[in-house]
């Protein structure tokens, strides 16, 4: 083996359109659903309170200052006693740094990377003598700001759909190996039309407690769409992409790698519109083809369901704008089911052009698991409008409402509150008192739903999506 180290409503990119789409039986699934189908084997659920330990693992930044993507971890308590800890940070030129973390009681704190460690890509790993706090991480760069839910936990194996390597556009793929002994794992990537698994990107060594930095565009040339699986042939990692875009445009996104591909996933809110093109992605990295449904949950009115076929090991997309049957400026929620239980990893692009002010771009995974709480622990700093979307995953309305974690206290915010419908898009705007702040919400449920973060700035057109984060 060989060592190697090389973003509201219109937060909802098309450039490819699907083959086989097969109208099905109009109206709204009823199918009642409590939690994903064929639950996951790694559900990135934050560990609970009362556990002695617990850690988080974030990749795929820049390090240093003036970066790309310069990075930041914004930890958030939401339980009502303080939370210690450590945070050692790692960069893919082989330094390391540790610092210590308190998190105060129903509060949040901010890491940035020590100066010491350097970059020019750097990961950390957070261990946590309890439970009840989340992890987020935030990037901001000249082309804008992306953020995503830490993770976890280790695993062996990660997938993503989502990323374009066309002339101007850069993919990252950052492999963190937080654990005490080197890790070794293969990268596949698919393309509309084609499968590749570099020699290069076979056997590749993560040093123990190391970053690894792989440039897609090297292996997979000129494609607007790029799905990635790596795989451990031993060990444990982390994986993240990080993506910047000016081909057309300019963009950002990072995204946490899919542990566990399932057969049920969910968008909650999205939008087509003369300035906003939406693809959804479905990657079928296995040996059977997948027999995928896409049922769109209109605010007002119905629409059919999608119905296709991926074949295996194969890469997919709906371009959701060429739809007649999703009318513009109308509201739908996006439930992804993969109807014969093969296990597909889900995605979702957009990218808004004229009238908007510019032309920009968001890649988001969609979320896979639903919940009864969950936290958001970075809302996007102004002037971006900040909205959460809500997808009741069931067949029974949820009840919603939003707490705001302020000077060590659990708040109620009255203004926050609502009821999802089953499936129905529900969307909840976030004060800008709150956002101005950053202040951390927590949003509860009387059933189980799924929640993203979205947020759109209004002067230049950039995007940033993410899930929100599901507590234990």
């Amino acid at each position: 083996m060989r060592s190697r180290r090389g973003a509201a409503l219109v937060s909802l990119v098309g450039v490819l359109v699907v083959a086989g789409i097969v109208d099905t039986t109009v109206g709204r699934p009823a199918r009642a659903v409590t939690g994903v189908a064929g639950a996951p084997a790694v559900p990135l659920v934050a560990a609970p309170p009362g556990v002695e330990s617990s850690a988080w693992y974030c990749a795929g930044a820049t390090g240093g200052a003036n970066g790309r993507a310069d990075g930041s971890i914004a930890l958030t308590n939401t339980t009502p006693a303080a939370v210690r800890g450590q945070a050692v940070t790692a960069s893919s030129s082989g330094k390391t740094a540790a610092q210590a973390v308190v998190v105060p009681a129903d509060g949040r704190i901010v890491l940035s990377p020590p100066p010491s460690v350097g970059g020019p890509f750097v990961a950390t790993a957070v261990r946590l003598s309890g439970g009840g706090v989340v992890a987020q991480q935030s990037v901001a760069g000249p082309l804008g700001s992306a953020t995503t839910p830490c993770a976890p936990v280790t695993n062996g194996s990660w997938s993503f759909v989502g990323g374009s390597t066309m002339i101007g556009d850069s993919l990252e793929l950052a492999l963190f190996n937080p654990g005490a002994t080197p890790a070794s794992v293969n990268m596949t990537f698919a393309t509309p039309g084609n499968l590749t698994a570099p020699p290069d990107l076979q056997g590749v060594s993560i040093p123990a407690r190391g970053l690894v930095i792989e440039d897609v565009g090297t292996y997979v040339q000129e494609s607007p769409l790029v799905a990635t699986e790596v795989t451990a042939e031993s060990g444990r990692f982390v994986a993240d992409e990080l993506e910047l875009r000016t081909a057309g445009g300019n963009g950002m996104a990072l995204m946490l790698g899919n542990p566990s591909p399932t057969d049920r996933c969910w968008f909650p809110v999205s939008v087509v519109s003369a300035d906003v093109q939406v693809n959804f992605n479905v990657f079928n990295a296995t040996s059977r083809p997948a027999t995928v449904q896409m049922a769109a949950n209109l605010a007002q009115g119905t629409a059919s369901p999608f119905a296709l076929v991926v074949p295996a090991q194969s890469v997919y997309s709906l371009d959701a704008s060429a739809q007649s049957r999703l009318p513009k400026m109308t509201l739908f929620s996006m439930t992804v089911t993969s109807r014969n239980g093969v296990p597909v990893v889900v995605g979702r692009s957009v990218r808004t052009t004229a009238p908007s002010p510019a032309t920009s771009f968001d890649d988001a995974p969609a979320t896979c698991v639903s919940a009864t709480r969950w936290a958001v622990a970075d809302p996007p700093p102004l002037p971006t409008q900040f909205t959460l979307g809500i997808q009741d995953a069931g067949s029974v309305a949820a009840h919603v409402q939003v707490r705001a974690l302020r000077d060590g206290h659990s708040v109620a915010v009255p203004s926050m509150s609502g009821i999802a419908r089953p499936g129905v898009p529900l969307t909840i705007t976030v004060p800008a008192a709150l956002a101005t702040n950053a202040v951390p919400l927590i949003v509860t449920a009387s059933v189980p739903v799924v929640v993203e973060q979205d947020g759109a700035d209004p002067g230049t057109g950039g995007l940033t999506s993410s899930a929100a984060i599901p507590l234990g």
